[in-house]
């Protein structure tokens, strides 16, 4: 008996042990990730292009990319082998050929003007690149195209002269760079600053969000099974609310230790008390959630036959890893049902 009994014991306490390792993996996932290098942390998305010649609009077109500094970045190629191994390995998300004859072709003969385009099975984003490529060269090459126009239509060839191609790039850059044609009115009176943003692939505070309100549903998981046990048939419904209450705190506490450590050392906030009141504000929201489950399901059965949906709605619509409200605003509302979107 007193075996039987030692078994149980050391097996419930090894899962304890085994559940308390899970979670001292996350703290130090979250500081491993925080002190990594911003370039490791973000995602780049590269395109390759090779140019065989060189020529004053092409020059305009590189000088262009190269400032494209963003999450869609451009890098050129000293030859087509390098472009055509860096897009095989996926180091590339695309990349463009330019061929020999390609400005006279794209002035000249724009129909008959090809731009070789190369993809992997891993390509995602040519698209992207290619309206971004497209609006280089258009801006590059429109002046010299206009001035074409003028030479070769039978309208105009008349009376142009080549000294007209300068007279036309200067407008159009004027054109293009009038307060006239393109202007933004703001409220606000301070300068504006852009910003490059990096996409952040570990979202640790959402992430512990959600842990702190699935340990609140197996909390009243295990109060539900032990009901159903009969093994509160002797106490009254207040004093089982109350074995409830800290048996769903009892199973959160852990978790919301460690999800402060977590979140203290990935965003090391300035203030250490509103942190904790934030933090113990949405435990009691998850509480209230766990006792609205347990007056709607009251038994373990209805229960755990439900929780699946609840979590899935949960990963679905709560802004954790989906942003679904960007496509459908009013799946926002549908949100609100669910602690983890006011996390």
């Amino acid at each position: 008996m007193l075996l039987r009994q030692y078994r149980i014991l050391l097996k419930r306490t090894s899962k304890k042990f085994i559940n308390l390792l899970l979670l001292l993996i996350i703290p130090f996932t979250a500081f491993y990730i925080k002190n990594l290098p911003v370039e490791e942390k973000s995602t780049v998305f590269i395109c390759g292009y090779y140019m065989e010649e060189s020529n004053s609009y092409l020059a305009q077109v590189e000088q262009e990319l190269s400032g494209h500094q963003d999450c869609f970045t451009f890098e050129k190629c000293s030859s087509m082998e390098e472009l055509k191994d860096q897009v095989a390995s996926g180091r590339y998300d695309c990349g463009f050929a330019f061929d020999n004859g390609f400005s006279d072709a794209f002035i000249h003969d724009i129909k008959n003007c090809h731009i070789r385009l190369y993809t992997s099975p891993s390509s995602m984003f040519q698209t992207i690149f290619s309206e971004t490529l497209f609006d280089r060269l258009l801006d590059a090459f429109s002046p010299a195209i206009a001035a074409n126009y003028l030479a070769s239509n039978s309208a105009t060839k008349d009376f142009y002269r080549s000294s007209f191609q300068s007279y036309l790039e200067n407008q159009y850059r004027n054109y293009m760079n009038s307060d006239s044609v393109f202007r933004l009115s703001v409220n606000n009176t301070g300068a504006y600053h852009g910003t490059t943003d990096s996409v952040d692939l570990f979202p640790v505070h959402a992430f512990t969000g959600f842990l702190l309100f699935l340990s609140s549903l197996v909390g009243l998981l295990v109060y539900l099974k032990d009901q159903d046990d009969h093994i509160y048939d002797r106490v009254s419904k207040r004093k089982r609310l109350r074995f409830c209450l800290t048996g769903i705190l009892a199973n959160i506490t852990p978790v919301w230790l460690i999800s402060v450590v977590t979140l203290y050392l990935y965003e090391q906030p300035e203030a250490i008390l509103p942190f904790l009141l934030k933090m113990s504000g949405y435990v009691l929201l998850c509480l209230l959630f766990a006792f609205i489950c347990l007056l709607i399901f009251r038994h373990y059965k209805p229960f755990v036959s439900a929780l699946p949906v609840l979590v899935i709605c949960t990963l679905i619509f709560s802004p954790i890893f989906l942003h679904l409200e960007d496509y459908a605003p009013i799946l926002r509302y549908l949100s609100y049902l669910f602690p983890p979107t006011f996390f």
